[in-house]
């Protein structure tokens, strides 16, 4: 508890969704999430505003039905749905997921961190290099 009321007297809330909008603003990684339908009609903003909140979503297990009823964003239940259904499948995920870890060792001190091979997330092990 000491640790989390220093974090809090320093910088104060930090929300979640600010990290994944400025980890997306370093990496780029809502460029790996490519539709499997034939044709795409959303302007880059809106898929990627939308891309973002589907991942939030299914990132902090809040769900896509708490995401569209909670904040200002004006997005539908179903639109987000749609996004999720076209969007975001195992093979978008792991790309989106090797470009955040790979800009994340390529920017670490490794005075502090050491020297790594690969990052491992939710049991899994990802090699750094694609």
């Amino acid at each position: 508890m000491a640790i989390k009321g220093e974090i809090e007297r320093r910088w104060g809330t930090i929300d979640l969704l600010d990290i994944l909008k400025y980890a997306e603003f370093d990496t780029g990684f809502v460029e790996e999430f490519t539709s499997v339908a034939t044709r795409e009609m959303l302007s880059k903003d809106v898929l990627w505003c939308r891309l973002l909140l589907v991942l939030f979503g299914l990132g902090t297990n809040m769900g896509i039905k708490r995401v569209a009823v909670t904040g200002k964003h004006g997005e539908p239940e179903a639109t987000l749905r749609r996004v999720r259904h076209l969007f975001v499948n195992r093979a978008n995920m792991r790309a989106a997921l090797r470009k955040l870890v790979n800009a994340t060792f390529a920017i670490r001190d490794e005075m502090w961190w050491g020297t790594g091979t690969a990052c491992a997330f939710d049991c899994r092990q990802f090699p750094l290099a694609a």
